[in-house]
């Protein structure tokens, strides 16, 4: 059957693939209500361009862009659907079930928890595009998440030591730029010796022509005297730091998704430690966690992570120093 409507200043004839009466009533008054769900495209088309989209507002980095765009197109597969109304619960119901436990490789919990997110922020946006009249993932049964213990956390005693014994030079300006700036993996291999002030201490994590900070947030943070000494004793030759980049200066990104991975290195001396849980995620968490117990203010802890305030407080707020005012209530 055929469903004719008026669509930008004519006609417009759209086959409505069924020949089933109450079906065709249905999706006849489903594009009447929104005529841009006649034009629109292919599932793996709309997910391209809903990336791009994202990334364009700043919403999504080159790394988030490169993973969402990955699963995405994977559930895409999976589901196989040629137009956007085919999609329904049970597509993706049966899609959540099966990476859960599929045979060769299945995840767990808590990442396909986070896949089912990325597929209802993908289906939020074609609802937002008048592509999609509701979230078919919306009301998918999951699985309860079991919470993971208290993480292990890095002490000062821990972080003096691993910065210490630190053989190799590159390595040890990772451990600074984790331990005692708070930098996201990517930023550390992304640091540019233009972004370090050792005269006035200071280090701006600031974007480049090929790089951008995450949610396009340029910050600054104070260096410590410690890791300012390492910089000019250490790294610097004749006064000025490596370039273009301070770590594996020449390498240039290509396929990979990072410019240079010190991830082998990291783990390796993670390892010889007796802490193979660093990573370079808990480093950003040690930085953190140490200012708050040291009674930092959240707001300069936030501002100096690149992170929202409320998001740290939740996360750091309960290790911040006794407040004596509240005794003084019960006096």
């Amino acid at each position: 059957m055929v469903s004719v409507f008026p669509h930008q200043g004519g006609q417009c004839r759209v086959s409505l693939d069924t020949t089933d009466e109450s079906d065709a009533i249905a999706r006849a008054m489903e594009i009447r209500e929104n005529p841009q769900l006649a034009d629109a495209d292919t599932l793996r088309r709309e997910i391209r361009s809903y990336v791009n989209h994202q990334a364009e507002a700043g919403k999504f980095t080159a790394n988030s862009k490169g993973s969402r765009l990955a699963v995405l197109l994977k559930w895409a597969e999976y589901v196989d659907v040629a137009e956007l109304r085919e999609l329904n619960i049970g597509l993706i119901q049966d899609w959540y079930d099966w990476i859960r436990k599929r045979r060769h490789s299945p995840v767990t919990e808590s990442t396909a928890q986070s896949y089912v997110m990325m597929v209802r922020g993908f289906l939020n946006h074609l609802i937002r595009q008048n592509k999609l009249r509701d979230n078919r993932a919306r009301d998918l049964q999951l699985a309860a998440v079991r919470k993971k213990g208290r993480r292990l956390f890095c002490d000062h005693a821990l972080v003096e030591k691993l910065l210490m014994h630190c053989p190799d030079g590159e390595l040890k300006f990772v451990l600074f730029c984790g331990f005692h700036a708070g930098l996201r993996k990517e930023e550390i291999v992304e640091a540019r010796p233009e972004w370090f002030d050792l005269e006035a201490g200071l280090l701006h994590v600031t974007k480049s022509e090929t790089w951008m900070p995450k949610a396009k947030e340029e910050r600054t943070i104070p260096l410590t005297k410690a890791f300012r000494q390492f910089l000019a004793t250490q790294i610097a030759q004749n006064g000025a730091l490596p370039g273009p980049f301070v770590i594996a200066p020449r390498r240039q990104k290509r396929k990979a998704q990072y410019r240079y991975d010190f991830r082998k290195p990291f783990a390796a001396y993670m390892t010889d430690s007796g802490c193979p849980w660093v990573t370079p995620h808990v480093m950003r968490h040690a930085f953190a966690s140490l200012l708050a117990s040291r009674g930092v203010s959240i707001y300069k802890v936030a501002k100096w992570l690149g992170d929202g305030v409320e998001v740290t407080q939740k996360h750091y707020a309960h290790l911040l120093p006794k407040d004596e005012d509240f005794d003084r209530g019960f006096i």
